[in-house]
């Protein structure tokens, strides 16, 4: 094991450790001066201790111990420890690497010369006339689109002249984390570029392949624009190319909560298709198995050029390469040893890679097909065939006859004498000695079988199952292989006619039947990535086993037709045509797509309709995936079989009675009573609220006890939406990139579903832009919507809830919802309602108090909603975007505004918060939801007022999402993501008494 496995897996076990240990402060900032070198040396040597120990330890598989072998031992400890002490000192340097250009952060401006590496990737040589090597991600200027233009090839050496500015980590919960992407491609800065770079030096010869890999990548583009609409092209150009910049948000969201988001990874399915396709073509060429083996190499790796190589890919290449290249050399490799070796590869190339997200998920996929994949379908196959024997006994073709199978063998179940014909790569995980054909897939019926010959008997004699061979007298088999050998050499008769029901209940036994195995299948990647999938994104995707019955092989029929539109497209758009024949083949690349855009629509399709069914995804704390993944490891060691094919088929393995995967079940119940205790709702008299950063706009996510929410503004930016955007879906009521990219999926994560009150205060769209993507996409029980009546984006909202049959009120100066026993969501302002809206005015939990004189103020910020949260202890209040005239009438009907925690209105505006208000408030703790923006806000003014008034201000600019929980008694915690101003996810509290 050593020598094969055993030290690579060292190496990766010791890249998890450095990662446990280093990663959350090496990600927060430039770390510290330390000594890798020694650090290295010191875990190789405890790495070399304990393999000598674990080796003498060891039996040597026949329950004695092993021998005392010194230069064995020796040497596999040596590879142990110079494979812990490398990983060791990559990961850290990898790391460290990527900080160096922290001295001139914020420098403007700064020259920075290295090599182009891609469209936005600088490998980086020197930074102004200090020799660096590091990486950068370049941002380029808009007039220059995605990439450095002027026709420089990647390889080449330039100069940019720019600003450094560090990479920003997750700001939300579950939100994405840009430095840590950053630095597991060996980056934490991206450079913002004044202006287009300049060639220092020519790239050298071989930089031929990355301009014709960028040229084949072009015209593909090229192809898939001429042959598919925009919509259904994002999707053929993310399944084909792994681009995923026009992917359709409606598709993204669909695959991705259904869990079947791998349909679009490209990984093994394309590149075994790839080589399937470059191993047709040599053989239709009667090319030699050699040079066909090299053909489909080269196509591979050309392929994985193409897709710019994520991980997915990467691993499916390197296995594939491996996997030929053991084959060339008659080596039998078992496919775990291969995909051992493909990971290592990437490591050693890549250290990070091994936290990268598409890594683990592709890597856990497959040793859970590997590994689970051959046990699960004979388990299945098992009691398949017992519940067949059960419910629909198989009757004989032939009941009787001159063509009946002679007396002694009728009944007997007969053993074939060779195995069945080969299904392919499929044939190592399918096949088992010990079953025969119809034991192994019953709905493809047995059909004539080879006979196998006893010793001394003529071919095509039959041996009754289960009986010695070397017990039978030499008479008796005579007689018997005799009578068996005429009967079997009778000539075919036309099978019984069942009719129509018959017909169907072989169609339906067969159905069931492929279906079973493809579920076994699906269960064995499931099982592996579940505990990956709770761990990053807090979901299991619970209907996915089912659905990707039917979303796998239609993705294939996809990327087939993508694949061929998108080479006829190519094709059409590079060939010199006159005028007059450009739009037949327009027509003709359209006609070449159709197949294409009606299997993508269905894929995602399909996966809408399975998002729609209750409970298709539940919601798990990622703390659980350590219980799930225990499980999941219970069930390996029980089930797993990572043996050649060759070994699974000549000694297959028993299945473990049920009794013995209990362990899994508790891990199970574990997972889920772990979730149900760290996910509860807050206890009576508590709540919890979340604001959340979504840049120059307001969301405040409030949760109560009991379990009830409302989500008070969603934040938003303008959108203007892009043909094919939301395909094959129809186009929101109202476009808003901040909606749909940062708070439904921050909304999800911490709630698993939608509010059950969203409140609007005003029609600005920084409030009330993503409301219609919360309406829309996680729904809600009722709206509150405040502002003045008849704008845009207030008709856009009416008609979402019009649309999803929600609620919709327009709340004034004396309402109250009543979330749970003791609390209370009371109105303050507007005095007036907007008018009337939607239905249902008297809705759910709404009831209309009493108001005291005054009138509204006539501006839309003014006529924002005003709400004071209440559960018995400390209290928040909302103000919206309300300003200094709001203010003053609040202060003039003598309204009681006294809360503990307060949001600063209009995003710290000097036209608001005036030292009146806050006499009247007083509060013990204020929030400011602010981003990046061209007027300044939170206003100097207004922060020298609160800290006048002693009032601790946070900043979402600056701490990202602050998440505020008040009580028991007056106590309040403050959990920030960004501590210290932003630097990584992490927490701090804050007491008050």
């Amino acid at each position: 094991m050593v020598y094969r496995t055993g030290w690579m897996l060292a190496y990766a076990a010791t890249v998890g450790l450095w990662a446990l240990l280093r990663w959350p402060g090496y990600q927060a900032g430039p770390p510290p001066p330390g000594a890798p070198a020694a650090e290295a040396a010191l875990l190789g040597l405890g790495a070399a201790l304990v393999t000598m120990l674990w080796n003498g330890a060891a039996g040597d598989g026949r329950g004695g111990r092993r021998p005392w072998r010194v230069p064995e031992r020796m040497a596999g400890s040596l590879l142990v420890a110079l494979a812990a002490g490398s990983a060791w000192l990559a990961a850290d340097t990898w790391t460290r690497d990527a900080w160096r250009p922290a001295p001139w952060e914020g420098v403007r401006p700064v020259v920075v010369t290295g090599r182009l590496e891609g469209a936005e990737r600088l490998a980086v040589t020197a930074i102004g006339d200090t020799p660096v090597r590091t990486r950068l991600r370049v941002r380029w200027p808009r007039t220059m689109g995605a990439g450095p233009g002027q026709g420089i090839p990647p390889g080449a050496v330039v100069q940019v002249t720019g600003t450094l500015r560090r990479l920003r980590p997750a700001t939300n919960p579950g939100g994405y984390d840009d430095r840590a992407a950053g630095l597991r491609q060996g980056y934490a800065y991206e450079l913002q570029a004044d202006g287009p770079p300049r060639v220092q030096v020519v790239p050298g010869p071989f930089s031929w392949a990355g301009r014709g890999l960028a040229r084949l990548r072009h015209a593909l583009e090229a192809g898939l624009a001429l042959a598919l609409p925009p919509g259904p092209r994002g999707v053929a150009a993310a399944l084909l190319l792994d681009q995923r910049q026009g992917l359709s948000v409606t598709a993204r969201n669909a695959l991705a909560e259904t869990g079947l988001i791998h349909a679009l990874a490209v990984s093994g399915q394309h590149v075994a298709m790839a080589a399937a396709l470059a191993t047709w073509t040599a053989g239709r060429a009667r090319w030699l198995p050699r040079r066909r083996r090299a053909g489909a190499m080269a196509v591979v790796v050309l392929y994985a050029g193409l897709t710019g190589g994520p991980p997915s890919v990467l691993r499916a290449t390197a296995t594939f390469l491996l996997a030929e290249l053991a084959r060339a050399l008659a080596r039998p490799v078992s496919p775990l040893t291969i995909l051992v070796w493909s990971g290592f590869l990437q490591a050693a190339w890549r250290p990070l890679v091994l936290l990268d997200p598409g890594f683990q998920l592709s890597f856990a996929a497959t040793a859970g097909l590997i590994l689970l994949g051959s046990p699960l379908q004979r388990a299945w196959r098992r009691w398949w065939n017992r519940y067949q024997a059960l419910v629909a006994p198989v009757r004989p073709r032939r009941p009787g006859g001159e063509h009946a199978a002679p007396a002694g063998l009728a009944a007997t179940r007969l053993e074939p004498a060779f195995p069945e014909p080969a299904l392919g790569f499929l044939a190592p995980l399918l096949a088992n000695p010990r079953e025969s054909v119809a034991e192994r897939r019953p709905w493809l019926g047995a059909g004539p079988v080879p006979p196998r010959a006893a010793p001394g008997q003529p071919q095509g004699a039959l041996v009754p199952r289960g009986r010695s061979r070397a017990g039978t007298s030499a008479a008796g088999v005579t007689a018997g292989c005799a009578a068996a050998s005429r009967w079997a050499t009778r000539p075919p008769e036309p099978p019984c006619r069942e009719g129509t029901a018959g017909r169907v209940r072989g169609a339906f036994w067969h159905v069931a039947g492929w279906a079973g195995d493809a579920l076994a299948v699906t269960l064995a990647a499931q099982l592996a990535v579940l505990p990956v999938q709770v761990a990053l994104f807090g979901r299991a995707p619970l209907l996915a086993l089912v659905a990707n019955l039917a979303v796998v092989p239609v993705s294939a029929v996809a990327l087939v037709a993508a694949a061929a539109a998108a080479g006829l497209g190519a094709t059409l758009h590079a060939l010199p045509l006159p005028s007059g024949w450009q739009e037949p083949a327009a027509l003709l690349a359209r006609l070449a797509g159709w197949p294409a855009a009606a299997s993508l629509a269905l894929m995602v399709k399909t996966a809408m309709v399975a998002g729609r069914v209750p409970g298709a995804a539940g919601g798990l704390a990622p703390a659980a995936a350590g219980c799930l993944a225990l499980a999941t490891a219970w069930i390996l060691w029980c089930l797993g079989d990572g043996r050649p094919a060759y070994a699974r088929r000549r000694r297959p393995r028993p299945l473990p009675p049920l009794q013995q995967l209990a362990p899994a079940a508790a891990g199970l119940v574990a997972a889920v009573a772990l979730s149900a205790w760290l996910l509860r709702p807050p206890a009576p008299g508590i709540w919890v609220a979340w604001f959340l950063d979504v840049g120059q706009g307001d969301a405040i996510l409030v949760q109560f006890p009991g379990g009830r929410s409302a989500l008070v503004d969603a934040g938003g930016k303008a959108l203007q939406a892009e043909s094919g955007r939301y395909w094959p879906g129809p186009p929101p009521a109202v476009a808003d990139a901040v909606g749909e990219q940062v708070t439904v999926p921050v909304v999800r994560r911490l709630l698993g579903r939608g509010p059950d009150l969203l409140v609007v205060t005003h029609g600005d769209r920084d409030h009330a832009g993503g409301a219609g993507a919360v309406i829309e996409q996680l729904g809600t029980q009722m709206v509150w919507l405040g502002g003045i009546p008849g704008v845009r984006l207030d008709e856009a909202l009416q008609a979402a809830a019009a649309r999803r049959g929600v609620p919709l009120v327009r709340p004034a100066a004396g309402w109250r919802w009543q979330p749970a026993p003791g609390c209370r969501v009371d109105v303050l302002h507007p005095q007036e309602p907007g008018g009337a809206a939607g239905t249902g005015a008297a809705a759910a939990d709404g009831a209309r108090g009493s108001g005291r004189g005054g009138g509204p103020a006539g501006s839309e910020n003014d006529r924002s909603l005003v709400l004071r949260l209440d559960c018995g202890g400390p209290r928040l209040l909302l103000t919206g975007d309300l300003e200094r005239a709001g203010e003053e009438e609040l202060l003039r009907r003598g309204v009681d505004l006294r809360a503990e925690v307060l949001k600063v209105s209009h995003h710290g505006s000097r036209g608001a918060t005036t030292a009146a208000f806050l006499a009247a408030v007083r509060p013990r703790l204020a929030v400011v939801s602010a981003g990046p923006n061209p007027y300044g806000l939170p206003h100097v003014e207004t922060l020298a007022r609160l800290q006048r008034a002693g009032i601790p201000v946070l900043r979402t600019d600056r701490l990202g999402a602050v998440s505020v929980r008040a009580g028991p008694g007056q106590r309040l915690e403050v959990r920030v993501m960004l501590p210290g101003g932003g630097d990584s996810e992490a927490s701090r509290a804050f007491r008050g008494s």
